[in-house]
């Protein structure tokens, strides 16, 4: 039968292998497991770690925190009294480490009738959290940045059909806003549609895409304002760490134009192989004609007096 003592073995292997510093205290803010990355944080071997109370190790204190500084939240009180997780930042100080900023997260570890037992603290690097934060939030606006850059319109679409991001040259085509056009379904914005295009019998790239995990591409034949586009839609999968699509986006490039030309083209070229028959044809005849004349001539010399034998 699986054991209390079990879990506490699984859960403690689980937190010696993981990169961020896990900590485990007692409900009297002791510490009562160190994992090897808050050892190395520290500089400590795990045995100089046990049985210090949090405060003492992390402040550099002899009293919890909240009963120094009463706005300072605990999140081991907070998740003794709740049974619930919670996450706080705190400025902490460690040897060689003064004035350091953690984002300390709490979580109970109960028994088997429900009480907490202990608090499982997951503690990262605040300043290192912000600038990851800070690419993050720069990669966006570069990723933005990129999309507007794109003339083609461009949206991200989930498996709902649903609009979850959209470029201003699709907002240009469709004349919509962004409050308009996020959250409503595609098919009604781009084709004003009550359903989607499948149903109503149109191909669908983004449809293609979901089912088959691939890129597609297709030529639609769109309303916008009181004229006929043509557009070549291009949707791409955006998948999930486990592989499956959940959103894909689509690219829409209007090529009325170049259609026109094609189309403009095949007329030109038609007219020419119609000339060339034509021609061709004159010219048989004329040849056929200019046989039929020397046939005649000399039918008619052989009739004259002179051509008589």
């Amino acid at each position: 039968m699986f054991q209390m003592k079990d879990f506490h073995h699984i859960t403690r292997s689980i937190a010696d292998g993981m990169d961020d510093c896990v900590v485990f205290l007692d409900r009297q803010c002791t510490i009562t497991f160190a994992n090897a990355a808050m050892q190395k944080y520290c500089g400590v071997e795990e045995r100089e770690l046990l049985s210090r109370k949090c405060y003492s190790l992390f402040k550099g204190s002899e009293y919890p925190c909240h009963t120094i500084d009463p706005d300072v939240a605990c999140p081991h009180s907070a998740v003794i009294a709740t049974g619930k997780s919670i996450s706080v930042q705190h400025v902490c100080s460690f040897p060689g480490k003064e004035h350091n900023s953690l984002k300390i997260t709490a979580s109970p570890i109960k028994d088997a009738d429900g009480n907490v037992i202990s608090v499982m603290n997951l503690l990262k690097d605040a300043d290192e959290t912000r600038i990851t934060e800070d690419e993050l939030n720069d990669s966006r606006s570069f990723l933005l940045s990129v999309l507007e850059g794109i003339g083609d319109s461009l949206i991200v679409i989930n498996r709902d059909f649903n609009i979850v991001s959209a470029n201003n040259a699709y907002l240009k085509f469709t004349d919509k806003t962004i409050h308009e056009v996020i959250g409503s379904h595609c098919y009604r914005i781009t084709h004003g549609y009550d359903r989607p295009c499948y149903s109503n019998g149109k191909d669908c790239a983004v449809m293609h895409t979901f089912e088959s995990g691939n890129n597609h591409t297709i030529v639609r034949k769109v309303r916008q304002g009181n004229r006929d586009r043509y557009m070549e839609i291009r949707a791409f999968p955006i998948k999930n760490s486990a592989g499956r699509v959940i959103r894909a986006v689509e690219i829409a490039c209007d090529i009325t134009e170049k259609i026109q030309l094609e189309e403009d083209l095949k007329k030109r070229i038609k007219e020419l192989e119609d000339f060339y028959d034509m021609a061709v044809g004159r010219e048989m005849k004329i040849v056929e004609l200019k046989s039929e004349i020397r046939r005649l001539k000399n039918e008619l010399l052989q009739r004259t007096p002179d051509g008589e034998q």
